[in-house]
């Protein structure tokens, strides 16, 4: 049975500076990460996605897409509703910079279609992807990116809502002024 994604409308982008129990999203696909300098756990939901970055012993971001109705911890960075295009930032601790950008696109239905294929094909080579089953048209992908190196990760997110035919896209940076043996 295909999984019913939200309407646009209905999503929100917020930031953590801990991370969410796992038994608050539904994951549908997970890429663990291990860099010189941090961990990531990336999770595809079906209504977006949850990003954890942290760096042990102890601090966390969590980056989160989901339906504004979930039953999510208060206290969260920022929190904004989708619409257009927004930007945010936060200082979590001293020497670490979040910055995001998130927007939805809504194309004609052709262009849509060109950019999903563009996507699917960039998600089979990299990242994680994630094929929502659909049995009426094009299926709804969710697709994550993490790039970086010491000091700097940069994450892109997709989220194509076929019904729509929108696009929900971030790209958030995470930069710090530490390595791993000086601490923050």
């Amino acid at each position: 049975m295909p999984l019913v994604r939200p309407l646009v409308r209905d999503l929100i982008f917020q930031l953590y500076r801990r991370p969410l129990h796992p038994e608050l999203f539904a994951t549908l696909a997970q890429q663990n990460l291990r860099r010189c300098d941090f961990e990531a756990r990336v999770r595809i939901t079906p209504t977006g996605h949850a990003i954890t970055w942290f760096r042990p012993p102890d601090l966390f971001l969590t980056e989160v897409l989901c339906v504004a109705c979930n039953e999510l911890p208060p206290h969260e960075l920022f929190r904004h509703r989708l619409a257009a295009e927004h930007r945010a930032q936060a200082e979590p601790w001293p020497g670490v910079k979040y910055q995001a950008s998130f927007q939805i696109e809504v194309l004609p239905e052709h262009l849509f279609q060109i950019v999903h294929e563009e996507l699917l094909a960039d998600g089979q080579r990299r990242g994680l992807l994630y094929r929502f089953p659909d049995l009426h048209g094009p299926e709804p992908l969710g697709f994550v990116t993490m790039d970086g190196r010491a000091g700097l990760q940069l994450i892109h997110t997709f989220h194509t809502f076929p019904d729509e035919c929108a696009i929900v896209k971030s790209q958030s940076l995470i930069e710090h002024a530490w390595t791993l043996t000086a601490g923050p």
